[in-house]
C-alpha cells in the first residue's frame, strides 16, 4: 500500500538527511536488539496443523520454531517464542519525496504555517504525519488482534483535520515534506 505522509523537518538543513532522520525509527529495515515474540493461540494452532503435531506437544512444536518462522526460538513459562530483530515500530519498507503525490503540495514541500492557510487544506490531508517530536500520527491505525487477525480504527474526517491543524500550528516554523510511503 502507498500512503501520503507529511514529514515535519526543520527549515534549515539537507532535506534528504532530515527526512532519513525523521523516518528511520519507523523503517521496517531498522534492526533492533534481539527480543522475544510469543506465538499466540492462532499461530500455535496453524503451526501445529502445518507440522502435524498435537497442539499441546510444546516441546515438539518448539523444535519446529525455526522451520516455521525462519528465526530461532524456544519455549519458556509464557509459551513458545521466536527471537526477532525486526523493528516493532516499523511502518514502511520504502519512501520517496512526492512519488504518487508529486505536486500534492507545491514542490512537495511547504512551510507549515503556509500550508495551514490553504483554503483546500481539507482536500490535501495526508494519511499519516511524522512530527518533530518523533511522533507518528495516523488517520487509520491497523491493530493486530493476533496471528492473521486485525482491525482498523479510523479517525473521522473532522477529527483528523483537527489533528493535522494542531500539528501545523504547534510546528508552524517547520517544513512539511510530502512523502509517498510504501508498506
Amino acid at each position: 500500500m502507498h500512503y501520503c505522509v507529511y514529514v515535519f523537518i526543520p527549515q534549515e538543513g539537507d532535506v534528504e538527511c532530515l527526512l532519513a532522520q525523521a523516518l528511520d525509527p519507523y523503517s521496517d529495515s531498522l534492526e533492533v536488539a534481539p527480543y522475544k515474540v510469543h506465538l499466540d493461540e492462532g499461530e500455535l494452532a496453524a503451526m501445529a496443523t502445518h507440522f502435524g503435531i498435537r497442539r499441546d506437544d510444546m516441546k515438539a512444536l518448539a523444535g519446529k520454531i525455526e522451520d516455521w518462522s525462519g528465526v530461532p526460538g524456544g519455549i519458556d513459562s509464557d509459551g513458545l517464542f521466536k527471537i526477532v530483530t525486526w523493528n516493532p515500530n516499523g511502518k514502511f519498507d520504502g519512501y520517496e519525496m512526492g512519488g504518487r503525490w508529486d505536486g500534492f503540495i507545491p514542490g512537495n514541500m511547504e512551510i507549515s504555517r503556509a500550508l495551514l492557510t490553504k483554503p483546500n487544506l481539507k482536500e490535501i490531508l495526508p494519511d499519516r504525519m511524522v512530527t518533530p517530536d518523533g511522533y507518528w500520527h495516523e488517520r487509520e491505525t491497523f491493530i493486530s488482534e493476533g496471528w492473521s487477525k486485525w482491525r482498523v480504527e479510523k479517525n473521522q474526517d473532522n477529527e483528523w483535520l483537527g489533528q493535522v491543524k494542531k500539528a501545523l500550528v504547534s510546528h508552524s516554523h517547520h517544513r512539511i515534506v510530502c512523502v509517498d510511503m510504501h508498506s
